[in-house]
């Protein structure tokens, strides 16, 4: 059986530079490797996922794995390269358009517009579009299914219930939206709602304007969803990263829809991120705890919970569900030795499946999945003690992972291609340096490239087996710059490039200050004495 892949790309702003460079190369080498290999031992991409950044990525993966394979040969003219380091540079970004207005972004969302459409619609400026070519990791069902995290400043609301009467109401801000994107998808109306919902999936706050996507109600698949006025409505959304960063459990839910919890030693996960943490640990304690350091520490410690809570989640269920791999042995041993008495059992066992209330059909198909996934063990306890003890031996299984809450939950395989921030020439100013000078972006590229290698050419032993030894010949990468003894400065980008943002950023916060009806005396103080001073201060000016 062909083995599959659900990648996950995080949110990463400039770093996007990095995730391109490991897209570029995990596809080149499973389109080398998927060529050279027999059906059995290929690798197929059915789920990509994606936040900020991460979901533009994504969906330009997409479109090119299903329809454009010819666009991603070559390392350095590749639709990743050409988006993320040749194209998105701060001269396109700062210059605010004439429909854009200065009181809702410093930098130009219809600029970045313009560059999904060319990367998303531009094949279909032609009429009728040139024939798709589909890339070798494309899977034989010929279908993707993408996931873009997004955050829903309008918020989505829900209704449950209550045992004492009335309803429980709360709004949900975390939002995300899903698409099955195939050989019938190849049209502008297919992928001109997933352009505009990646463009409002990377609006980073304050930076960019939020952005409008169309909902169905059925796009929320929930018997509390509270009544909506009408269907299709417009929510307005801001960047993805706020509340999932890294949509890994968006991944999960894809997965679980083509894979129904079937074949999980087969299925890997792939999480494409710069770093996967700030290494920096608050230094605040009850003597320091200001205003000002209460403020940044709360904001970092919400954002890295809302960030990583797929991740958590995920850990918590792959550490669960190991527990219950080793009680299952446990079992099976006593089953084995006799310990375990069938008579003694079986009654109690089947009380107890009862209770769960899931019906004949349920219960036979839990079953079916647990001997799929414990095939070994369960024919050579059948072998040597018949299939009644064996098929009584699964029942307490599955007594077991109902108990805890593990049906239809899997062990997810993750394996992830990261990069420490020290050695990222973009990191800096929120990671947004690496707009300011292409040098940045190339450099970032090129790590992503080669830590993509390394993680490729060793992917058979650093996954214990469940993924094949790639048959591939990585192409060559550029030198890199070793990373500076004190790290990748401001200084290394050109002076007028950083005034620009400067200037830029300074505008913006007065702007923002006026809107809070804020006078121009008091403002002009807080900009020449404070803002304006930590703004040169991070760009080193």
């Amino acid at each position: 059986m062909p083995y599959r892949l659900a990648i996950t790309i995080a949110g990463a702003v400039s770093l996007g530079s990095f995730e391109a460079g490991v897209l570029y190369e995990v596809l080149d080498a499973l389109g080398q490797h998927n060529q050279a290999s027999p059906p059995d031992a290929r690798i197929y991409i059915d789920v990509l996922t994606g936040a900020s950044a991460g979901g533009m990525t994504a969906a330009i993966a997409a479109h090119r794995v299903l329809y454009l394979a010819g666009e991603l040969a070559q390392p350095y003219d590749n639709v990743f390269y050409n988006a993320w380091v040749a194209s998105v540079d701060i001269k396109g970004l700062l210059p605010l358009q004439p429909s854009e207005s200065a009181n809702q972004s410093v930098l130009s969302s219809n600029f970045v517009r313009s560059l999904a459409q060319r990367f998303l619609l531009g094949r279909y400026s032609e009429t009728p579009a040139p024939p798709a070519i589909s890339h070798p990791a494309l899977n034989p069902a010929g279908l993707i299914r993408l996931g873009l995290a997004l955050s829903n400043l309008n918020g989505v609301d829900f209704e449950r219930p209550l045992l004492s009467g009335g309803t429980f109401n709360y709004t949900e801000f975390a939002d995300q939206v899903t698409f099955a994107l195939g050989k019938g998808s190849d049209t502008a109306q297919a992928w001109t709602p997933v352009m505009s919902a990646a463009v409002a999936c990377g609006a980073f706050p304050f930076a960019f304007r939020p952005g409008d996507v169309s909902r169905d109600r059925k796009d929320y698949d929930s018997p509390f969803l509270a009544p909506w006025p009408a269907s299709p409505r417009k929510f307005t959304y801001t960047d993805g990263g706020v509340f999932q960063n890294q949509p890994i459990g968006l991944a999960k839910n894809l997965v679980d829809f083509i894979d129904q919890h079937q074949n999980s030693d087969t299925r890997s996960y792939l999480f494409v991120s710069p770093q996967a943490v700030d290494p920096k640990v608050s230094g605040i304690t009850e003597a320091t705890a200001n205003f000002r350091m209460m403020s940044g520490a709360l904001l970092n410690a919400v954002y890295n919970q809302a960030g990583f809570r797929d991740w958590i989640e995920a850990e918590s269920v792959n550490d669960a569900v190991q527990l219950l791999n080793r009680r299952a042995s446990e079992l099976l041993a006593l089953f084995r030795t006799g310990a375990m008495q069938e008579l003694a059992i079986q009654s109690v066992t089947s009380l107890l499946l009862s209770q769960f209330q899931l019906g004949t059909e349920a219960i036979q198909s839990a079953r079916s999945q647990l001997r799929t996934q414990f095939a070994a063990e369960y024919a050579d306890l059948s072998g040597s003690k018949g299939a009644a003890l064996a098929d009584l031996w699964i029942d307490t299984v599955l007594l077991f992972e109902l108990a805890a809450d593990l049906h239809e939950k899997d062990e997810m395989y993750i394996y992830s291609v990261t990069a420490e921030r020290k050695d990222l020439a973009g990191a800096g100013f929120s990671s947004f340096l690496g707009f300011l000078d292409r040098g940045f972006r190339d450099h970032d590229y090129d790590l992503g490239r080669q830590k993509a290698q390394s993680f490729l050419e060793t992917v058979n032993q650093v996954s214990g087996g469940k993924l094949p030894k790639l048959i591939y010949t990585p192409k060559p990468i550029r030198s890199i710059q070793p990373t500076p003894p004190d790290g990748f400065s401001p200084k290394m980008i050109p002076e007028q490039n950083r005034k620009e943002l400067a200037n830029a950023l300074s505008k913006a916060a007065d702007n923002m200050l006026a809107q809070d009806g804020v006078s121009w005396v008091i403002r002009r103080g807080i900009e020449t004495f404070y803002l304006n001073g930590k703004i040169k201060e991070l760009l080193e000016l």
